[in-house]
């Protein structure tokens, strides 16, 4: 991919090829935030595909939620996830939206107290992985460049990511294209990524070892017994903060009550009480093995998850986009997701309505669904996965985040449609949620500064 006059990114084999030209000392500023794992994730690979092409650079990562004093809020959204209470949610986004423009102006204040006592000069570019404060962003460092990453299908009145016509947008869908299109931006301030920002180890997988815990099953049960009884090892991976029921009856359900027993592997994330309870009942059943049951085994928090997607047959998941995405990337296994009584979050609707379009994953609404796959459906999925284009999101993100950093022209803000942003905003967007489907080949060239 070329970009006009400027180097080339070889993103085909996850290798950027760095002109020596360009190695300039740039100061970036990456906000993330902790509801969840997958703006975080997304902010640690631009760090880390950034800082291999441009090691000269000096590039600062902070928790924009502890910047304006909202670590609650993070907290309580992983305790709710955690207690499987995400219908509260809506509730949330709710009166957050009707606060906004209160708390707006405290963010700023916040903001602006939190760059002064850096001690630092201010940053040539500010990247945010995080919805809701993007506005106050813009407003407290009015003279410092602003690019918003969306790691949502979509944005919404509930979980906005346009607020304020300073952005310059990063959009990892067709539909969230046309959405920043729509609300007045500028088109030449709005970049189409070719998908959602995924760790460059996710690149590399199929050049990683087998972790130990697979290394295990395949030492218990040998790979042709398995076969046999149509055993497949399944992926359970739900978040940092996984819900503890859904999860536990998911995992020994698999394992021990199916008509046909999987192998499964349980990320429990920071979830103590689900390893903990998961533990249990594996010695439990360990010690009255039976060759017609499968294993199960549970670990915590871990960094390797490309690994453990890239030897197992299954991911089970929620429709969280960065997981989602890092599947289709990783390409080795089938991809389900686990959706009980039909019932997401605000955020995670369009991520399920995608992928029951293109096909490349299975939507079970129950447990007894889920058990009841088939060999036949898991390759299927696979199949689909294998016709998707490639996802080169994080090296096109480090290209745009170079060109604009760099000082390169950003192009003038669209004034005339400036004035009627915060109308489409209040109005617009909550009516319709503009999901447009648009052949995605059209926007497929990036447009650049």
């Amino acid at each position: 991919m070329v970009y006009e006059g400027e180097r080339v990114a070889e993103v085909v084999t996850g290798n950027v090829l760095v002109d020596e030209l360009h190695r300039d000392s740039i100061s970036i500023t990456i906000l993330y935030g902790s509801g969840g794992g997958g703006h975080k994730a997304s902010a640690f690979a631009l760090r880390d595909v950034f800082s291999a092409s441009y090691p000269s650079s000096s590039i600062h990562l902070y928790d924009a939620s502890k910047i304006v004093q909202a670590g609650f809020g993070d907290s309580l959204y992983n305790w709710l996830i955690q207690h499987s209470l995400s219908n509260v949610m809506p509730l949330l986004y709710s009166i957050v939206s009707i606060l906004q423009p209160i708390i707006t102006k405290q963010h700023i204040h916040l903001i602006k107290q939190f760059f002064l006592s850096q001690n630092t000069s201010t940053p040539d570019l500010v990247v945010s992985f995080v919805p809701f404060l993007n506005s106050a962003l813009c407003e407290a460092l009015p003279n410092t460049k602003h690019i918003t990453v969306i790691t949502d299908f979509t944005t919404s009145q509930a979980h906005p990511w346009m607020q304020h016509p300073r952005q310059i947008l990063c959009c990892g869908t067709t539909t969230l294209y046309n959405q920043a299109l729509a609300l007045g931006y500028n088109s030449e301030r709005v970049f189409r990524l070719s998908g959602m920002i995924v760790r460059p180890e996710f690149y590399q997988s199929s050049n990683t070892s087998m972790p130990e815990e697979l290394i295990s099953i395949q030492n218990t049960l040998p790979d042709s017994r398995d076969q046999e009884r149509g055993r497949l090892t399944f992926l359970l991976l739900f978040g940092g903060a996984p819900s503890t029921q859904l999860v536990e009856t998911a995992a020994y359900s698999l394992a021990f009550s199916a008509k046909v027993s999987h192998n499964v592997v349980c990320i429990c994330g920071y979830n103590g009480e689900l390893l903990q309870k998961l533990t249990k009942k594996a010695e439990a059943m360990q010690s009255n093995s039976s060759e017609s049951h499968g294993r199960l085994i549970a670990v915590g928090f871990r960094q390797d998850i490309a690994s453990f997607m890239s030897h197992c047959d299954v991911i089970c998941t929620k429709p969280g986009p960065g997981v989602v995405a890092e599947a289709l990337v990783v390409r080795k296994a089938a991809l389900i997701l686990l959706v009980p009584n039909g019932e997401v979050m605000p955020q995670e609707r369009a991520v399920l309505q995608w992928v029951k379009n293109e096909g490349v994953g299975i939507v079970v609404n129950s447990i007894d669904e889920l058990c009841a796959i088939s060999r036949e459906q898991i390759q299927n999925s696979v199949k689909k996965m294998l016709q998707m284009g490639v996802n080169r999101a994080v090296y096109e993100l480090t290209e745009i985040v170079y060109r604009v950093a760099t000082n390169n022209p950003v192009p003038p803000l669209n004034t005339e449609r400036e004035l009627t942003h915060k109308h489409y905003l209040n109005t617009v967007l909550s009516r319709n949620p503009l999901m447009l489907q648009h052949d995605a080949s059209q926007l497929a060239t990036l447009r650049f500064l």
